[in-house]
């Protein structure tokens, strides 16, 4: 670390109604200053602890880090490093003064963005992530592959959400967007401590992020499909209105985990029209960038992009027409296929492109006349072309697809319940826990005093039993097959059926039991669980 100076021989507050403040985190402030060396106007970050504190070695570790890792990093649209201090015994980075609103800022003024600004952001910012993602060591330009360049190379944000993303105007007077905030960022995946590979804003983490996996690329690009869905529809896939209860956090946790991701036209368009029983029949943003979005939001890594690279290119190429801007039902998007997986040592650097555009323009096709086979001269002709045919077929599904729907639809199963998202939550949680910290957690989905199986417990009751039964396992093993809602209760009362076992510490044996369980629930809370004889 460079040696402490004091901050006043350096830099002044530019005032205002904060004394300077532009923003406060959980680890740092950052202020609007002139540095007196050059008279100029920056942003100076002053993380909150003390290097001669004994036990911050970590902390001065990643705050290094972030330091090297925005020495390195050029480009338009990520914030530009000055130069870096430790000032009054607490480390600064002093940086480009990026004053602009936040995309979260933007969104509650406006509620969702036009199409045109959601595809500038999606090609400004991913090319901010092709910068880091691909950073190659000078002398190794040529001679490594991507896979290589992406597993010992690419720096991984690991904190994309929208208020990382700032829009400012440029000297030219253009809209620019900048990605801010490398604090949680690391290279080495294996090496990543698991602060890093748990931290971030909930909404945006990605699913291996929740499951505590190793992280790379390609959680940056599940992060930044977070970031454009909430521009298109104003919210993210799965919201979540409490980061403080620990119950909407296992709900956003599984949601983001097992749930399919909403459908973003159905948000998209509730948000812009309202009830309005006229609305418009096709989307108001192309399909490649629904695709888009949809691949970098799966569940498996292996199924995203790889990396920014990828993302910028595919965003490209839906700019320059390349990809299928019609919602029709024919259509499809030319997608860059990868047939390998992201970390296979024999993979290809570049990804074969289904279809070609000029391999699109139909060619016009002869109408055929169809006549009455015989003796004699046919009586009549019909000319049929190749669309004719189509809007039959097109019918005949229509036909068989109404008929199938009127004969399913009493069979149809309801609308799952709040209730139901709850118990499955729950049992979530359950399986994992092991330790006095997750029994809290598993606390709050409980309304004390709570009736479990043989007596009511109060709230310290319950855990201290509960500490009691876990301290014997080292792991839980929990499979639900169903809950069904027990009849003339008003939805208060499920019997949830199941399998648990449950792994001995000191042995490699394992206790099986069925649950059969009836559970009571009231204001989103269980007040009990019984045996079901």
């Amino acid at each position: 670390m460079k040696e402490s100076i004091k901050f006043e021989d350096h830099f002044e507050k530019i005032d205002n109604s904060h004394n300077g403040l532009i923003g406060k985190g959980g680890f740092s402030e950052v202020y609007k200053v002139r540095y007196k060396k050059d008279n100029s106007i920056y942003a100076l970050k002053i993380l909150n602890y003390n290097v001669k504190d004994s036990n911050v070695h970590k902390r001065i570790q990643d705050f290094e880090n972030e330091v090297a890792f925005l020495k390195r990093l050029t480009h338009d649209s990520i914030v530009r490093y000055i130069d870096d201090f430790v000032i009054d015994e607490k480390p600064a980075i002093l940086m480009e003064l990026v004053e602009g609103k936040s995309l979260d800022q933007l969104l509650k003024e406006e509620n969702y963005f036009n199409t045109v600004d959601v595809i500038e952001v999606a090609k400004q910012i991913s090319g901010a992530l092709m910068t880091c993602h691909y950073l190659q060591v000078p002398e190794k330009i040529g001679l490594i592959s991507d896979t290589q360049i992406f597993r010992e190379y690419a720096i991984i944000h690991n904190d994309i959400h929208t208020k990382n993303i700032i829009q400012v105007k440029n000297e030219q007077g253009e809209i620019q967007y900048k990605l801010i905030d490398f604090g949680l960022s690391f290279v080495n995946p294996e090496s990543a401590r698991t602060s890093l590979k748990v931290n971030g804003w909930k909404e945006f983490k990605s699913p291996e992020k929740w499951e505590e996996k190793t992280l790379d690329t390609r959680s940056d690009i599940y992060s930044f499909g977070v970031v454009l869905y909430s521009l298109l529809t104003g919210q993210a896939p799965f919201p979540c209105d409490d980061y403080q209860s620990s119950i909407k956090e296992v709900l956003l946790m599984n949601s983001c985990l097992n749930d399919p991701v909403p459908d973003i036209w159905s948000i998209r368009k509730s948000k812009i029209y309202g009830d309005s029983p006229v609305t418009p029949s096709q989307p108001d943003f192309p399909y490649w960038l629904n695709e888009l979005v949809l691949k970098c939001l799966e569940k498996d890594p292996n199924n995203r992009f790889r990396s920014g690279k990828e993302l910028n290119a595919q965003i490209q190429d839906g700019i320059k027409g390349v990809l299928s801007d019609e919602w029709t039902p024919n259509e499809s998007p030319i997608i860059t296929v990868h047939s390998d997986t992201f970390f296979n040592d024999n993979n290809r650097d570049t990804g074969n492109t289904v279809g070609n555009p000029e391999e699109k323009v139909e060619k016009k096709q002869p109408e055929e006349a169809i006549s009455h086979k015989g003796k004699n001269k046919p009586r009549f002709a019909v000319k049929i072309n190749k669309y004719h045919i189509l809007i039959a077929l097109l019918l005949c599904l229509l036909a068989v697809g109404f008929v199938w729907i009127s004969k399913d639809k009493e069979d149809t199963p309801p609308p799952e319940s709040e209730n139901i998202k709850i118990l499955k939550a729950y049992f979530v949680a359950d399986e994992k826990v092991l330790d006095k910290k997750e029994i809290e957690t598993l606390s709050q989905f409980f309304r004390f005093p709570f009736y479990y199986y043989t007596q009511n417990y109060t709230k310290e009751e319950f855990e201290n039993h509960y500490i009691e039964s876990v301290s014997r396992y080292k792991e839980k093993d929990v499979r639900i097959d169903s809950i069904v809602p027990v009849p003339n209760t008003d939805n208060t009362k499920y019997r949830v059926y199941g399998e648990q076992r449950k792994y001995k510490k000191d042995k490699n044996t394992y206790n099986v039991g069925k649950i059969k369980d009836e559970f009571t629930l009231k204001d989103a809370k269980i007040i009990s669980i019984r045996k079901v004889d």
